[in-house]
């Protein structure tokens, strides 16, 4: 999309969104700061027009962002009935929701969609899709979006679509960095975000419990003859160490940092099969386009896909998936 497209894609997202009174905003599977934070902004300024908004995401948050009010009320199913519009945030594909069935008895009833997402591996499944390939984070597009249709933002929208830009940036370190989004973070400081709350949150606060699986999970790894850096998780050593899903979050990124291999990738045990999450330092080597082959998606140094299947021990160095 062109900013021209973009400004009517904005302008029909509004129309949409005034026009609805009930709307149900989804985040995808093992919800991530960018997916909560778009959410929770999104859901406030919707709010403050008015509307019934109902936020839902198949898999618990984490309990940091319980800071916010509004994460606090998040549904695990959508409801049955009796809204007018669905928004999905920072999802490549409706799999990513894990909502599949419910989507397309929805679309069956035509009830609209609006996708708002920052994956160049967007399936474009909605009925309107606003993707931003050149945004870091999702959060990035809804905080445009705010500004274009001037809806203004308050202290707690400020201090969510922060987090969720710090977050996808990894503290403004990764690739995806640009003068255009920490611009976007002075004006959000500005707008009163709670920058203090943001880093201790996601850098300065690890449970033990998170702190102890990702001693496993460094414990575990290993270089293969590609030199590509592997580890895995299985659901029983999330008991062991008596940790949650969530604890995984952000131990990748730290795999990422070993010098000189190609990409890392954390295998660990879902709800559908065996997630990969893979990273990659390197400029040659697209992961967004690996991930595709096993219908994942992503972006280029960051992706991920699911397959089926279960993680199971050979010895003690090697891992394989059994379907």
């Amino acid at each position: 999309m062109n900013n021209k497209d973009f400004i009517l894609s904005f302008e029909e997202a509004k129309r949409q969104l005034l026009g609805a009174n009930k709307i149900v905003i989804v985040s995808h599977r093992s919800p991530d700061p960018d997916t909560v934070g778009a959410s929770i902004a999104l859901n406030r300024a919707l709010t403050k027009l008015g509307k019934t908004v109902t936020a839902c995401a198949v898999d618990k948050l984490a309990d940091f962002l319980n800071f916010f009010e509004e994460a606090k009320n998040f549904e695990q199913e959508l409801p049955s009935s009796g809204f007018d519009l669905l928004v999905i945030l920072d999802c490549g594909s409706i799999e990513q929701t894990g909502l599949q069935k419910e989507f397309s008895v929805l679309k069956a009833k035509q009830v609209r969609s609006i996708s708002i997402d920052h994956h160049s591996t967007n399936s474009k499944f909605a009925d309107l899709n606003i993707v931003q390939p050149d945004s870091a984070a999702t959060c990035e597009i809804l905080y445009d979006f705010l500004c274009l249709v001037g809806w203004s933002i308050d202290e707690v929208q400020a201090t969510a679509l922060l987090l969720g830009i710090y977050y996808d940036t990894g503290r403004f370190m990764h690739s995806n960095t640009s003068a255009k989004n920490l611009q976007i973070a002075a004006d959000l400081l500005n707008l009163g975000a709670d920058f203090e709350f943001v880093v201790k949150s996601l850098y300065k606060t690890k449970p033990y419990e998170q702190l102890k699986l990702w001693g496993l999970i460094w414990n575990r790894a290993r270089i293969n003859d590609k030199n590509i850096v592997v580890s895995a998780v299985t659901d029983d050593d999330l008991k062991s160490c008596g940790a949650k899903k969530e604890h995984l979050s952000g131990a990748i990124d730290y795999m990422n940092s070993i010098a000189g291999t190609k990409f890392c990738m954390l295998l660990t045990d879902d709800q559908t099969g065996v997630k990969a999450s893979v990273r990659t330092q390197r400029d040659d080597i697209d992961l967004s386009k690996f991930s595709l082959i096993f219908g994942g998606g992503g972006h280029k140094k960051a992706s991920g896909f699911t397959i089926p299947g279960k993680i199971y021990k050979e010895i003690e160095v090697k891992w394989r998936i059994s379907v």
